[in-house]
């Protein structure tokens, strides 16, 4: 098997895959709520307490599909880059056929939440809210989703419209926003890490002026992506043993960025086996070792690694999700 080969796999490998999930007969008749949540996340715990623990969430339940995505899972990432995710919790509204309705990020109360998603779904999906916008049809309280969605697909009226409506965002959503440009017009789009770096560091000295410690760890791994973009291995290093410091129990994240962005794989390789020893049934843990290890080329070993995540956690069998790839190969994976 090759290596591009192992890494398609352990994206797939573990829970519920966009496709699979939209292909089930049920999915065009409900519109889906889809949790983004991380283990380590406050805000993203309280929200499932409060909200889809909620009588309202109860109640309505028939309504709807409801699915939760571990962003720091293997499969987290697949949801993310599809739906263009910047940060936890985000809950995304999505009709049948997996078009987004809207998005909820952050906590928000369970009235102003079911509030939310009501509204979604009588005002059509992003594509025709942006509309909506272009035509002045939206109020300044609605048009922050739609400025993201427009940011994070690479619309080019954006500056123009955040320019128009500057005066009406508040801070909050203002540095929502610019997290949004930093990390995917700056960094996916246009790979200027440089001037990426210039935006997240004000926006980290904002926050750390101001005591906001959400929108700290939202930097991280943005601000991350660039100094590695601009190999400053160095710093990218200090700051990631500053997060595992701070958070002990970010290795998920730590680990799965390590091998996303193949930086310091060895490092991160010990510190995912130092948690398996402590947590020998992490499924997830064992998905990251497998891309940590396929990008050393260490295939076999990744492999194994997959074998052993299935055994533990066999919700999808990886091995039939891609048979067909496996076949074309002509090599066995075990």
């Amino acid at each position: 098997m090759s290596t591009t080969l192992a890494l398609i796999v352990l994206a797939s490998a573990n829970s519920t895959i966009p496709e699979s999930w939209f292909s089930e007969p049920q999915s065009r008749s409900q519109y889906s709520v889809i949790d983004v949540y991380t283990p380590w996340c406050g805000p993203c715990a309280r929200l499932d307490r409060e909200v889809f623990q909620g009588d309202t969430f109860r109640k309505r339940r028939g309504t709807f599909r409801f699915l939760k995505v571990n962003a720091d899972a293997a499969v987290g990432q697949l949801w993310q880059d599809r739906y263009h995710v910047v940060g936890y919790p985000t809950v995304l509204i999505l009709d049948g056929r997996g078009r987004e309705l809207t998005r909820i990020f952050g906590f928000v109360q369970e009235a102003e939440f079911w509030n939310r998603v009501d509204a979604a779904l009588g005002g059509g999906h992003v594509e025709q809210q942006m509309l909506r916008l272009r035509r002045g049809e939206l109020s300044p309280k609605n048009v922050v989703p739609v400025l993201e969605a427009m940011i994070v697909r690479g619309e080019p009226e954006y500056p123009a419209f955040r320019l128009r409506l500057e005066n009406a965002l508040t801070r909050p959503d203002a540095a929502r926003l610019d997290l949004a440009f930093a990390r995917y017009e700056l960094i996916r789009h246009r790979k200027d890490y440089r001037n990426a770096l210039t935006l997240l560091d004000r926006l980290r000295k904002e926050a750390q002026n101001r005591g906001e410690e959400s929108l700290l760890k939202a930097l991280r791994v943005p601000r991350l992506r660039a100094l590695v973009g601009l190999k400053k291995d160095a710093l990218a290093m200090v700051e990631l043993e500053r997060w595992l410091r701070e958070e002990p129990n970010a290795s998920g994240a730590i680990t799965w960025f390590c091998g996303k962005q193949n930086f310091a794989t060895k490092w991160a390789e010990s510190l995912a086996r130092t948690v398996l020893k402590e947590q020998p049934k992490s499924a997830s843990m064992l998905d990251n070792l497998a891309l940590l290890l396929a990008r050393q080329g260490r295939v076999e070993d990744a492999i194994d690694a997959l074998v052993r995540a299935r055994q533990i956690d066999p919700e999808d069998d990886w091995l039939r999700l891609h048979e067909k790839s496996l076949r074309e190969t002509g090599k066995s994976p075990l």
